[in-house]
């Protein structure tokens, strides 16, 4: 844009500085490198400057009462025509007033929209305001990012990974409904059995006798014999809970776990008799606890206390955590307080991989930078943040027992070893060197890591399903995974944090944070770019762990945003006639999309999966059922009317039907398979979730809906104790 000449040489010199600073902006603006950061990311900030992008105030992206891009398909277009708006007035401001360069460059980038945007909170974001050529470091949600969002979505983990969520993360409850509870209690009293049965083992073993008896104690040798006969009822499926008091039970339980009691030998004078009797249960011990351990994954962050964890289901940085030992205290602690629907109780891990008697865990960072086709990212290096006190079971202080940085920060150090660092962190590299020390180097690349990138992977597949929405704009995210070790270095997944704190807090933090940051924007600048010009760009210590074949054909991150869809010509002609058709067509796939629900509800059911009859039945169901060559009649209408809109390919969500079932037929011919070896070898595998049900009158209504009687007669017949 061409101004005037001025008269004399400084208005010269100004009116070239202003005709390249414009030239600037309009280079920057037309290659889509105006970008907008919070505060505490100076490190991004520099990355982006050196690759040619400029800084601009975003106030008006968070404007809730701006509609001016509501009919604008790209921001460039749209920035393009306020830049000469504000050329036009900026002119004038230089003729009539004193300015200056950084004046005048304020003026001239006011109103205009960024192309990347990094925001603190999610909740600030205007999304429909957002357009295709713009970048945002969020996702619309997370359910997975709170504990009572994470507990439910790897509940069904096994829909989507040939995996359980047992394996990797700890069990976990809401008192939502009364299934639950009960769930709860069952599980509590078979951990106290089996922490008894493990507390008689591990004494017997390393003092004899007198590791576990005494003369005179409280506490009857009939304990010890009840937890077995519990434990092995309920391995060979029996009614065991009206076989024993629990009261009493759980008082002698506490006596020998939380107190320091012993078995009372009293009751048995003969030295042979008592001999014998040790023996017998000792090696009824053994027994058990092979059986058990084979069914049940958990057992190796189980101890003998029996401990809980009580957590808010929406909060971070471990505010409001409490554990507790006692069955009363954790209902009475649960009960507490408001929103006791949003709490959740988990086990807690009692047999963690020590460093030097002092608890850590892993904070592992990873980005998702796609929902459709999944593409997760996994940073290569994470640190691990110590306590600042040794562990112990003497106290239950958060200073103890409860790693995160927000909280350590509040003490200082007590006596440990002093081969700890001082700011209570260690890198994954530091921890290496120490696992190299000890001779066993390799379990970081051949167990810790892998196990991270499992439980990753499992955790947001399982969340897809709710992460799928269409967006106007491209869009990526950071989450912070906290692991912690058992004493076999199998990692267990904590939670997920959405915002993963990126400051320098240690001198370890400031350095994997300065160079996460550089590697986050060659991930989401350079590789976006090279890779629409077919070129590979790199992406420093960033790893690409999954990433997935396009379900839809098209990404929904991509695609435009467009007025409302104008129909087609067959439903304009056809509108009248066709309406009792697409009617009919409907119920089908209702009926399937519900009957697939049943299943679904019916598979997750432990008993389902150990028991010959019921996977025949599941079997039945898929194939006749929930087949649409069962439903010819039916389907056929929908064909012919989906024929008649569009001659294509089925659509997705009949695609993703079919293949649903074919999944669900795979698993339980696996299983039967499973079942078959089991029986084969005498053993049959444990229901390690007790009284695990579903609910019966819903499908009830479901099956009569449709006529399914002959289904609901044999869904009457099972029995899921």
């Amino acid at each position: 844009m061409k101004s005037k000449k001025p008269d004399h040489d400084g208005d010269i010199i100004v009116s070239k500085e202003f005709r390249r600073l414009y030239a600037f902006l309009e280079k920057a603006v037309r290659k889509r490198k105006l970008f907008c950061l919070c505060k505490g990311f100076s490190t991004a900030k520099n990355e982006l400057e050196k690759r040619g992008w400029i800084e601009i105030s975003c106030q008006k992206q968070f404007d809730r009462n701006s509609n001016e891009t509501k009919f604008i398909s790209s921001v460039m277009d749209y920035n393009l025509g306020v830049l000469e708006r504000n050329c036009v007035s900026v002119l004038k401001f230089m003729m009539t007033k004193n300015h200056s360069l950084k004046e005048v460059f304020g003026k001239l980038v006011l109103n205009l929209y960024p192309n990347y945007l990094w925001c603190p909170h999610r909740n600030s974001i205007r999304w429909k305001q957002l357009r295709r050529d713009q970048i945002v470091n969020k996702f619309p949600r997370s359910t997975f990012t709170t504990k009572t969002g994470l507990m439910h979505i790897l509940k069904n983990v096994h829909h989507f990974m040939p995996l359980s969520s047992i394996t990797f993360y700890p069990r976990c409850y809401q008192f939502t409904d009364t299934s639950q509870r009960d769930a709860f209690l069952c599980d509590y009293k078979l951990t106290a059995c089996i922490g008894l049965i493990r507390w008689f083992y591990e004494g017997f073993l390393d003092h004899g006798v007198d590791g576990v008896f005494v003369e005179e104690s409280p506490v009857p040798i009939q304990v010890i014999k009840m937890a077995l006969n519990f434990c092995q009822k309920t391995l060979s499926k029996m009614d065991a809970f009206v076989q024993i008091s629990w009261d009493g039970f759980l008082d002698d339980y506490y006596a020998i776990a939380h107190r320091g009691f012993k078995l009372s030998r009293s009751s048995i004078l003969d030295a042979l008799k008592l001999e014998n009797e040790v023996t017998t249960i000792q090696n009824d011990c053994v027994r058990v606890l092979k059986d058990w351990k084979s069914s049940m994954p958990q057992m190796v962050i189980d101890g003998i206390k029996n401990v809980w964890i009580v957590k808010p289901g929406q909060s971070s940085q471990g505010r409001g955590i409490l554990i507790r030992m006692k069955l009363d205290d954790i209902l009475q602690k649960y009960q507490q307080g408001s929103f006791t629907s949003h709490r959740v109780v988990q086990k807690y891990i009692e047999r963690p991989l020590l460093i030097y008697d002092t608890k850590f865990d892993i904070r592992q960072w990873f980005v998702v930078t796609n929902w459709d086709p999944m593409t997760i990212w996994m940073y290569k290096s994470s640190y691990l943040r110590f306590c600042s006190q040794p562990y112990t079971f003497d106290s239950f202080h958060e200073s103890i027992h409860l790693s995160n940085n927000a909280i350590q920060t509040k003490y200082l150090n007590g006596k440990r070893s002093k081969k700890l660092p001082t700011d209570n962190m260690w890198s994954s590299e530091a921890f290496q060197y120490f696992l190299k020390g000890h001779k066993i180097e390799d379990v970081w690349h051949s167990k810790i890591y892998p196990g991270m990138k499992k439980a990753i992977i499992a955790t947001i597949s399982a969340s897809q399903q709710k992460m799928m929405f269409r967006m106007s704009c491209r869009a990526f995210e950071l989450y912070g995974a906290d692991f912690m070790l058992s004493q076999d270095f199998s990692p267990w997944l904590i939670e997920i944090n959405s915002s993963p704190a990126l400051g320098p807090s240690t001198s370890v933090t400031r350095k994997l944070c300065r160079s996460l940051l550089k590697d986050l924007i060659r991930l989401t600048t350079d590789k976006r770019v090279r890779s629409t010009r077919g070129k590979s760009a790199k992406t420093g210590n960033f790893e690409c762990i999954f990433r997935q074949a396009n379900i839809n054909g098209q990404n929904p991150n991509l695609r435009r945003s467009s007025a409302p869809r104008v129909p087609n010509k067959v439903e304009k002609a056809g509108s009248i006639d066709e309406g009792p058709i697409r009617s009919q067509s409907a119920k089908p796939i209702q009926q399937e999309s519900e009957i697939l629900q049943l299943i679904d509800a019916f598979m997750s059911v432990p008993s389902t999966v150990n028991d010959d009859s019921k996977l025949k039945l599941a079997k039945k169901w898929l194939e006749k059922a929930v087949d649409p060559a069962s439903n010819s009649t039916s389907m056929s209408a929908h064909r012919s009317d989906h024929r008649t809109r569009k001659k294509t390919k089925r659509s997705s969500s009949v695609v993703k039907k079919d293949l649903r079932r074919e999944k669900w037929l795979e698993m339980v011919m696996a299983k039967e398979s499973q079942l078959a070896r089991n029986q084969q070898h005498h053993s049959r595998p444990a229901d390690v979730e007790l009284l695990r049900t579903i609910p019966v009158c819903t499908h009830e209504r479901t099956l009569r809906k449709y006529g399914c009687n002959c289904v609901l007669k044999e869904f009457h017949g099972l029995n899921f104790d």
